[in-house]
């Protein structure tokens, strides 16, 4: 069960050992800072899912956190991704919209990419689903995963 209550949003990492449900074949997970990512994902058959507990309903902004290279030197964005949760869809795809870089690990800048918005009407568990549509891997990169936020809207 997953719940960032301090960031006041829902945080869900790609690889929390335990938590995450992985349904890869060739993808891989490596540890990057206290939390570990799926990198190189390159298949879109493999896809990942969670459970969570949302405290507070509403409108929640659906973010994607993926990660650059060491030192920020190539990212490849372009993939577009399917999330599932609270009976709803929601197709968006990993873009530039915005960077943040851990004080902690500064080496691998990470860049945030909305994908849209849900609504989640009562509190309670949830499970959610990232699956791919299409990824793009021109560079060999993949798509490399860091989280999935949900942020409450207007905070």
């Amino acid at each position: 069960m997953l719940h960032a209550k301090a960031l006041r949003c829902v945080l869900i990492c790609a690889v929390v050992f335990g938590a995450a449900h992985c349904h890869f074949a060739r993808a891989q997970t490596s540890a990057k800072s206290n939390a570990a990512e799926a990198e190189r994902w390159t298949d879109k058959d493999e896809w990942l899912s969670w459970d969570f507990r949302v405290v507070r309903p509403g409108e929640y902004d659906v973010l994607v956190v993926t990660s650059e290279q060491k030192y920020g030197r190539d990212w490849e964005g372009g993939h577009e991704l399917l999330v599932e949760t609270a009976g709803q869809s929601l197709r968006g795809k990993v873009e530039r919209d915005g960077k943040e870089v851990d004080p902690a690990n500064p080496y691998w800048p990470d860049v945030i990419s909305t994908l849209g918005r849900l609504r989640v009407d009562k509190a309670g568990r949830y499970g959610i689903t990232l699956k791919p549509q299409t990824l793009r891997s021109d560079k060999k990169l993949g798509l490399t995963l860091v989280s999935v936020r949900l942020v409450p809207v207007g905070s």
